[in-house]
């Protein structure tokens, strides 16, 4: 049966937006003004460096998308022009290597650390207790929901991310309006918090510092490339999509952040933590406002968990589909309802286990103590997307992009990422275990690959 395409511009551009804004922007705004040590100044200074340079990489990916059809987003990427620059052996290799990183540790840590905030939101709104078994509960729950409505149809998945990204807006621009309106945006502080730093850091420190939580609120820009089958038209579409995506998130992302900022100081909102939201919500509009928000909040989270888990399973069809994985041939086929659901079931139990690993370490269990395990792929993916602007690159040398596409965006584009990486190194003494631990999948890849 000849696979259609389900998604529309609209529906794609709402979903590519959904990958962003989501759950990152809710839990990790107070990680990312106590990286600053309360100065305000300098996160939105960081803000705006960070989200200057993932515009730019939607330029630079733009240029790709404009060329020609290429199934699999960034993974096909590499693998296609690789393949026609240094051999077929190169390219397919390294289009296994990142696709198998992509399936085994980025998609499903990314559906279960969002899948389980939203399980901490959801019982937050309902006045439950939050326990290990519930939020973990309703993670699972939210798996298994996702797993039958994307079976359903690839069109109710993207109606229902698409839908989540309009209603998502909403609790941000709400909380951004009434910072502007009713709190103290002209006194947003320029300190660094007293006892929060050993010596007074310097202020590239400072810049750097929150870099790696803003990557992990923008983290999904790249993936609305692995929908390419499913929109219409995406050599037309997709460049659109990846560019106005980034630049529509950042707007919003910066207002908030500046919103929440100037209705409660620096201090109080890293002592409330993820909670900060709900607070907000109660003390502008009370118990209703705050049922209201967290509700906005809680289907934002559920957009995002629906946008990384379609991005996932196209991921896992893509290396089907050129018989890389052990049980490609089921992999890679589409059920009666046109939709690739044997994939999806490997994200499902990928997820499952990393959901299980996450509720041993609620639980307190030793060899997970001080491990951010969503903190794995952000160093490795980042040097992932170097090879895509080094693409874009070779493009402008082959004449078929101008010069912003393929030297001044790629140029721009490749020092967020170097940013991001030196970022992961310079703020996490766990960095060189995460790469060890990156690299034995990896290996485990190849190992895969031999028994097909």
């Amino acid at each position: 049966m000849a696979h259609k395409h389900a998604i529309s511009k609209t529906k794609a551009l709402l979903t590519a937006i959904g990958f962003m804004i989501g759950s990152g922007i809710f839990f990790r705004a107070d990680n990312i003004i106590g990286a600053t040590g309360g100065n305000v100044v300098v996160s939105i200074l960081a803000w705006i460096v960070t989200a200057t340079t993932l515009v730019f990489a939607g330029i630079s990916i733009a240029a790709i998308a404009s060329q020609k059809n290429i199934e699999g987003g960034f993974v096909g990427y590499i693998g296609h022009y690789f393949s026609r620059w240094f051999g077929e052996k190169i390219g397919r290799t390294l289009e296994f290597i990142i696709g198998w990183y992509q399936i085994v540790v980025y998609s499903p840590i990314m559906v279960a650390i969002v899948g389980i905030v939203f399980g901490g939101y959801f019982c937050q709104l309902f006045g439950l207790e939050g326990t290990v078994v519930q939020v973990h509960g309703v993670a699972i729950i939210l798996l298994v929901s996702m797993f039958l409505w994307n079976k359903a149809s690839t069109k109710i998945a993207a109606t229902i991310s698409a839908t989540a990204t309009s209603i998502k807006v909403i609790p941000l621009i709400v909380i951004a309006i009434a910072g502007i309106f009713f709190g103290n945006p002209g006194e947003l502080s320029n300190e660094v918090l007293p006892g929060l730093f050993d010596k007074e850091p310097s202020f590239m420190v400072l810049l750097f510092a929150p870099m790696l939580s803003m990557a992990f609120a923008f983290d999904g820009w790249i993936s609305v490339g692995a929908l390419s089958e499913d929109i219409e038209d995406p050599k037309k579409n997709l460049p659109t999509i990846f560019v106005w995506s980034v630049i529509i998130t950042s707007v919003v992302y910066i207002a908030y952040f500046v919103g929440v900022n100037a209705l409660m100081g620096p201090e109080e909102i890293i002592a409330l933590g993820d909670s900060h939201v709900g607070v907000i919500a109660n003390n502008l509009f009370g118990n209703m406002g705050e049922k209201l928000v967290l509700t906005g909040v809680l289907i934002s989270v559920l957009g995002t968990t629906n946008a990384l888990f379609m991005a996932g399973t196209r991921y896992v069809q893509k290396l089907a589909c050129n018989d890389l994985l052990i049980g490609s041939d089921k992999l890679k086929q589409f059920s009666k309802t046109d939709t690739p659901s044997n994939a999806s079931l490997f994200i499902v139990f990928g997820t499952l286990i990393y959901i299980g690993l996450y509720a041993m370490q609620a639980n307190g269990a030793e060899f997970l103590q001080g491990i951010g395990i969503d903190d794995i792929p952000l160093a490795l993916n980042a040097v992932f997307y170097l090879l895509v602007f080094y693409i874009t690159f070779k493009l402008y040398t082959e004449k078929k992009v101008s010069t912003m596409q393929g030297v001044i965006a790629p140029i721009i584009a490749v020092a967020g990422q170097l940013f991001v990486i030196f970022a992961f190194f310079l703020t996490n003494d766990k960095a060189v275990l995460y790469m060890i631990i990156s690299f034995v999948v990896i290996a485990l890849g190849f190992v895969n690959k031999m028994k097909k």
